[in-house]
């Protein structure tokens, strides 16, 4: 998550290995300029994904809130840009942070912007051989059941999200 100790500014960093079966979905009608489309699902795949789980190692610091980032993977490789860009205001206000391999380049590689490939499966084979990913249509569902995941399965070490209506 960067070229730092995550423990040395007070935060514990935890990998999980999250599965399930993700849904794919088609649109109803022509997508328009809006935005405003409706999809169905349209098919239905196996995965196996990784989540990690970055939160404040004194739990009353905790201000919160939980942000979850879906792993940028233009350049071949899962990328927390969001992480990266405010990591020092995520640890200085005692945010939750959740990074969501969601892509299929950033799990087990495919063609990235620079024509190399740096996924998880290549970089470290023998930890990351469980994973597998159906491909892109299924992205946003996994990233969705990561959510739900990551509130119902503790991955936050006890803390508690405040609720937002």
């Amino acid at each position: 998550m960067g070229a730092f100790d995550i423990g040395s500014v007070g935060y514990i960093a935890e990998e999980f290995f999250a599965s399930g079966t993700a849904a794919s979905y088609a649109p109803v009608s022509e997508l328009g300029p809006d935005g405003r489309w409706t999809a169905t699902p349209s098919g239905a795949a196996d995965y196996a994904t990784r989540i990690v789980a970055l939160t404040p190692a004194d739990q009353t610091r905790f201000n919160g809130t939980v942000l979850v980032e879906w792993l940028n993977v233009s350049g071949g490789i899962d990328a927390p840009a969001a992480w990266m860009m405010g990591h020092r205001e995520i640890i200085r206000a005692g945010y939750a942070y959740v990074a969501v391999s969601a892509q299929q380049v950033g799990v087990a590689g495919g063609a990235g912007l620079l024509g190399v490939d740096m996924s998880l499966k290549r970089q470290e084979p023998a930890r990351y051989a469980s994973l597998q990913h159906p491909g892109d249509a299924f992205c946003y569902d996994i990233f969705s059941q990561a959510g739900t995941l990551i509130k119902d399965h503790d991955m936050l070490r006890g803390l508690h999200p405040l609720s937002r209506g």
